[in-house]
């Protein structure tokens, strides 16, 4: 998060806890930030929630340009990509705030930062975008829509190479197999097959 706040609001970190368990956890305490995260689209305009979604979009240049911090873990990506970004990789409606302007007040929940190519964070929040079926189900409100278009069209998605948006096909199969049964993600996986085959 330090890193980011030279380009992106954050919140400031007030004290770390560290737990007193096996799994060497901790916890932060961080100020609450202003604006409501991007997703909430209730009472907004199509318009509106296109700006939003635009300026939601803006972020993904804005951190390709930072350096990763050397203590980063690296992405499992073939080296010789390109330069180390500092990555999000969960850079969503839910983890960007907005004030009623339409202007990003915040970038929260850095628990997946890493260090990669910048085109992986872009391909990361496109799967979320458009696979994910929390996001799928939202799908047909004209609101959501014009966030998710907006956010696509600031950001890029159209230009995403296949083996980025197959790498974020594989890191949302691991994410979500908890959270999902098996057949609630045959898209995502026929995707990937589809992307596979492209090779």
């Amino acid at each position: 998060m330090a890193a980011a706040a030279h380009v992106v609001p954050v919140p400031a970190v007030l004290r770390i806890v560290a737990l007193d368990d096996a799994e060497q956890r901790g916890a932060l305490l961080l100020p609450r930030l202003p604006g409501r995260p991007a997703g909430d689209v209730t009472d907004l305009s199509v318009e509106r929630a296109r700006q939003h979604g635009n300026a939601c979009g803006t972020l993904h240049a804005a951190l390709a340009a930072l350096a990763a911090p050397p203590e980063l873990d690296e992405v499992d990506w073939p080296a010789g990509a390109g330069p180390a970004s500092l990555l999000h990789l969960d850079l969503h409606p839910l983890n960007v705030l907005v004030d009623e302007g339409g202007d990003v007040t915040g970038v929260i929940d850095w628990a997946n930062a890493a260090a990669g190519p910048s085109v992986l964070d872009r391909a990361r929040t496109w799967s979320i975008l458009t696979l994910d079926p929390a996001v799928i189900r939202r799908r047909g409100d004209p609101a959501v829509d014009a966030l998710i278009q907006g956010w696509c069209s600031a950001a890029e998605f159209e230009d995403l190479p296949a083996g980025a948006r197959a790498w974020a096909c594989r890191v949302m199969l691991r994410d979500l197999a908890s959270r999902y049964p098996a057949r609630q993600l045959d898209h995502v996986r026929d995707y990937l097959q589809h992307l596979e085959g492209d090779r």
